[in-house]
Parts: C-alpha cells; sequence; structure tokens
C-alpha cells in the first residue's frame, strides 16, 4: 500500500505540473497498489478480531470446566 501511495503521491505531482497522467499505466498501477493493500490491511484486522475472539473463548470454556471440575469433587 505505501508504494502505491508513493505512486499516486508522484502522479499527483505530475498533474500539478501540468502533465497529462491519465492514459499512464502508472496510475492504474498505483490504484491497484492501493486497493490491494487496504485490502491486505482489513483482512489481517478481521483474522486478528476472530483469533482473540477464539482465545478469550477458550479461557471462558476452561474456567467453566474447573468449575464443574470443583462441583463434582
Amino acid at each position: 500500500m505505501t508504494i502505491g501511495i508513493g505512486i499516486l503521491v508522484y502522479l499527483t505531482v505530475e498533474k500539478a505540473l501540468g502533465h497529462a497522467i491519465g492514459g499512464r499505466p502508472l496510475l492504474t498501477l498505483g490504484v491497484l497498489l492501493v486497493v490491494v493493500g487496504l485490502q491486505f490491511f482489513s483482512l489481517g484486522l478481521i483474522s486478528e478480531m476472530i483469533t482473540s475472539h477464539h482465545e478469550e473463548r477458550a479461557e471462558e470454556r476452561e474456567r467453566a470446566e474447573l468449575l464443574v471440575d470443583e462441583i463434582l469433587s
């Protein structure tokens, strides 16, 4: 994503200097890299949320099993 942002900043400077950037493949590459980077970032956040939720549930199950063991003992 950082490379894509760098490319888009470069193209923004080129546009500000008066050059045409609409037909360049570099524009498509920059947008593609930013979008793919955002998707990777979002997927990482979602997977982290799922993992932490799973760990919390496992801890709750262990506590419940210990409580049941104490009651049955």
